[in-house]
């Protein structure tokens, strides 16, 4: 049964979250530099489906983004493999709206595990 007290429990809960992520964030973006830095494109106007001079080139698609990821962490022999998918809300929509029923696919072909949110990405 809803009650005012469950949310603003709620409430609290989601601020403390969103601080927490967002100092997580900043402490992630003072780290990370140099190398370990792969500039990646805008996936909020990706065509995936229609007329073939119409789709994003395969190098500007999201499976590319994460492959050249994944090739800078080989080429500096780090010995990493990228399971993890971290995505901003915004991210995770576009990715779902270009790939629609198709995106378990994109997340298994690049060995990409989803810990549960916000896409439905299986382990191959």
């Amino acid at each position: 049964m809803w009650t005012p007290a469950s949310n603003w429990t709620t409430q609290l809960a989601n601020t403390v979250a969103r601080k927490l992520d967002q100092r997580a964030m900043t402490a992630l973006a003072a780290a990370v530099a140099g190398e370990n830095v792969v500039p990646g494109h805008d996936w909020g106007d990706l065509v995936t489906i229609g007329p073939k001079e119409t789709l994003t080139p395969s190098a500007e698609l999201p499976t590319a983004d994460l492959s050249a990821a994944q090739l800078a962490s080989d080429l500096q022999e780090l010995g990493v493999t990228h399971d993890l998918l971290i995505l901003h809300p915004q991210e995770a929509h576009a990715l779902r709206a270009a790939y629609a029923d198709r995106l378990p696919r994109p997340c298994a072909d690049g060995d990409v595990q989803d810990p549960g949110q916000p896409l439905p990405c299986a382990p191959p």
